[in-house]
């Protein structure tokens, strides 16, 4: 993850490799898999305490989803996906205290999704994203001691 430079968009913010981006842009049902796969191991390092590898893993989750943004038929469930994929993230690095790295990609998300033609309102897809960037550090540190639990709950239905 680049977190020395600001980023104007998401393109230039990337963690997949060119390879891995043409694969799961070619492939709509691989790519919900791999995001499905990728956010359950992201969650099992933070139970880990593994945090570099989870945030590296949370980078590759998000650009999946915002990938799966623009070719996912269901928009409804795209866009959820995406906007649970970048509160999860952003809860992540606030949790090993990368703020400006949370505002940042608060703001990618906001201009992604301001880009496109929603099903609901935008307000209601960013507004877990408010509240992960607004919450204090103790409540930052309780969700992430409760996500492993979510990732069990999740499971049966990530795709």
């Amino acid at each position: 993850m680049d977190t020395g430079t600001h980023p104007s968009s998401a393109q230039t913010w990337r963690f997949l490799c060119n390879h891995h981006r043409q694969q799961l842009e070619r492939d709509t049902d691989g790519a919900k898999r791999f995001w499905g796969e990728t956010v359950l191991a992201a969650r099992e390092m933070v139970a880990q305490l593994k945090w570099r590898e989870a945030l590296i893993t949370y980078g590759n989750a998000w650009e999946a989803a915002t990938l799966l943004l623009h070719s996912d038929t269901d928009r409804r469930r795209a866009e959820l996906r995406y906007s649970r994929t970048v509160a999860e993230f952003i809860y992540a690095l606030r949790r090993m205290e990368h703020r400006c790295d949370a505002n940042l990609l608060f703001q990618l998300a906001s201009c992604e999704l301001e880009s496109l033609p929603l099903s609901g309102l935008k307000q209601e897809l960013m507004d877990p994203l408010v509240e992960a960037l607004a919450c204090d550090y103790q409540e930052v540190a309780q969700w992430m001691n409760e996500l492993p639990q979510m990732s069990v709950a999740a499971e049966p239905n990530i795709h």
